[in-house]
């Protein structure tokens, strides 16, 4: 579940792909969704079954598409390099006044 909502607000994901999980919401306002509520037990397990199939339809299809345009692995940032110098510790008994 952590990668489903870190995949929602990530900006590099497409939009089409954020509409997946919410794509099964007009399924309860159906005749089929309401026929499945009328059982108590039967209800939820369709519910939660449908919830949880969108939502790892959605963290599958995101993350092959981080894999594949992202293959290093990096935030679509440059690369952080080391730089390398001279420096010196300045404390307030060696601060020029």
């Amino acid at each position: 579940m952590p990668r489903t909502i870190g995949n929602l607000s990530d900006k590099r994901v497409p939009f089409l792909y954020k509409l997946i999980p919410f794509l099964v919401i007009p399924f309860y306002f159906t005749p089929v969704g309401r026929l499945f509520n009328a059982y108590a037990v039967w209800g939820l397990a369709d519910d939660f079954t449908i919830i949880l199939l969108s939502a790892a339809l959605f963290t599958w299809l995101s993350d092959n598409y981080l894999r594949k345009k992202y293959p290093d692995g990096n935030k679509g940032e440059s690369v952080k390099t080391t730089i390398e110098g001279e420096f010196t510790v300045v404390s307030e008994e060696t601060r020029p006044r």
